[in-house]
């Protein structure tokens, strides 16, 4: 036969090229009395490349995370139906109370919010903290002015925009002066509340006393009314005597002559703070099992549904001076706990008549328990006695935006395993600008058990028969596929 033919054989038939030298390594050698070459042996046919492809697609079914289903009421061991949300597009605030957080985990990570169609509603919790407020000034418009011999009559408007304010301030350059105001409210300009009554006045001509300003409690009225009148004096001879005390001075003035001043503008202002407002919730244990440890000193503990920033003693002693350690408790294995130390402080009480003192409070510095436990030293003294503890914790509160004109919003909490969620509101709502957004409160809400529930052990039955469903067509896909690869090797080659 024709080496050529040969070599097109081999080609035509097994896709490479052999060489005449090796014959055996790259090409079955032809069977004797064929023409253009016989078919190979079965040894020596290519497999078709099921078997690698098989492999790849368990390997794939494999790697397939089993889907999560979204979270409804049944998940959860508590609820509390939200009623008063009637608006769409509205920012709401709930107060998280002490039994809400009592049977949430640490930090409210299984706390959801669920609408009627048990979508999840984001939502941000917030510590109900104010800063600081600054002192805003706004100046008055003098609509009305009418003035007599010893009386004038003066209305005020204020700015379109405003806060409630606590003082106007009279700006009145005029020197030894002294009259009376007092002061009217009215949102009509019809209707007026008295507000304050009080003295303006100046002796700087003899003493450097002068006061131009008004105090009162806070109010938002648009419009105020000031009437100045003539003070009561006394007449000594000739000359009008005025006998002013004020703030422990005591002291009569000469020569004030009853006189018109004028009042170049009118300002209100805001009350200014200090210090940030901060609203605390609180929970008491009266029922407290107290006991005494082995160097004679008062022992109990107490859980805090968050962490307590602060504790009060009620005692029923006469009298005593202890210092008082806390702990807090640290988790372990089996449900045991070891404690931490955590804060020390001394109470006391000595009601003495006209001596009395006495301090049943402290701070707590944060941190990540809800067990405390309290040691109180008694040294050599009576074992205190305590009858109850309170703590407190910064009011929280839940904010979210209702998407929607009906209600059917449900806390939900109590559910295992669940971590903290995150949403994008904390972007827009959070503890530096809640205070400035407009928002509506609704609650109080009333916990129930959830009757629905389902333990965490019947999701995990659920879980195991789809992994074993999963595993057996798994297997029986690897079983077929292997068949078929055998099927397959025994069909003829053509």
């Amino acid at each position: 036969m024709d080496i050529n033919i040969i070599y097109k054989v081999m080609i035509e038939n097994y896709g490479v090229k052999g060489t005449s030298s090796c014959p055996g390594r790259l090409a079955p050698p032809l069977v004797d009395g064929s023409e253009g070459g016989g078919e190979p042996p079965l040894a020596y046919r290519q497999s078709p490349p099921f078997f690698p492809s098989l492999l790849l697609l368990l390997v794939c079914l494999l790697l397939i995370p089993v889907s999560v289903s979204a979270l409804t009421q049944a998940d959860f061991q508590y609820t509390a139906e939200i009623n008063g949300v009637t608006r769409p597009n509205t920012l709401y605030r709930i107060h998280l109370t002490p039994e809400v957080l009592d049977k949430c985990s640490p930090g409210c990570n299984d706390l959801r919010l669920l609408d009627k169609d048990n979508n999840e509603v984001p939502y941000v919790i917030l510590q109900d903290i104010l800063p600081a407020d600054k002192v805003e000034t706004y100046a008055l418009q003098i609509t009305h002015y009418k003035a007599g011999d010893t009386r004038a009559d003066i209305v005020m408007k204020m700015p379109r925009t405003y806060k409630p304010v606590s003082t106007i301030e009279l700006s009145i350059a005029d020197r030894d002066f002294n009259k009376k105001a007092v002061l009217y409210a009215s949102r009509n300009g019809t209707d007026w509340d008295f507000i304050t009554q009080e003295g303006i006045y100046d002796f700087t001509s003899q003493v450097d006393l002068r006061k131009t300003n008004l105090q009162f409690s806070a109010s938002d009225y648009p419009l105020y009314r000031l009437i100045l009148t003539d003070a009561d004096v006394a007449t000594d001879g000739s000359r009008q005597t005025i006998h002013l005390k004020y703030d422990g001075l005591d002291f009569s003035a000469f020569g004030v002559k009853n006189k018109k001043v004028r009042i170049n503008a009118v300002t209100a202002s805001t009350t200014a703070t200090a210090r940030q407002r901060v609203v605390y919730d609180k929970k008491v244990f009266s029922d407290l099992l107290t006991k005494l440890d082995d160097r004679k000193n008062t022992v109990f503990v107490v859980e805090s549904a968050v962490p307590a920033s602060s504790a009060t003693l009620e005692t029923s002693n006469p009298y005593y001076y202890r210092k008082v350690d806390v702990y807090y408790a640290i988790p372990g294995q089996s449900g045991s706990y070891s404690y931490g130390f955590y804060a020390a402080h001394y109470v006391y009480s000595f009601p003495l008549v006209g001596q009395g003192a006495s301090k049943d409070y402290f701070d707590l510095p944060p941190n990540p328990g809800r067990q405390y436990k309290f040691v109180v030293n008694n040294a050599n003294n009576p074992p205190l006695v305590v009858k109850s503890v309170t703590l407190g914790w910064i009011k929280r509160d839940l904010f979210f935006v209702s998407l929607k004109d009906s209600g059917g919003y449900v806390l939900c909490f109590g559910g295992s395993g669940l971590k903290a969620p995150q949403y994008d509101l904390a972007s827009f709502v959070n503890q530096n600008n809640y205070f400035e957004r407009p928002f509506e409160s609704v609650g109080p809400v009333s916990v129930a058990l959830n009757t629905y529930y389902k333990p965490p052990s019947q999701h995990l039955s659920r879980r195991v028969e789809k992994t074993i469903l999963t595993i057996v067509i798994v297997t029986l896909v690897a079983l077929i596929g292997v068949w078929m690869y055998r099927l397959s090797a025994k069909v003829p080659w053509r």
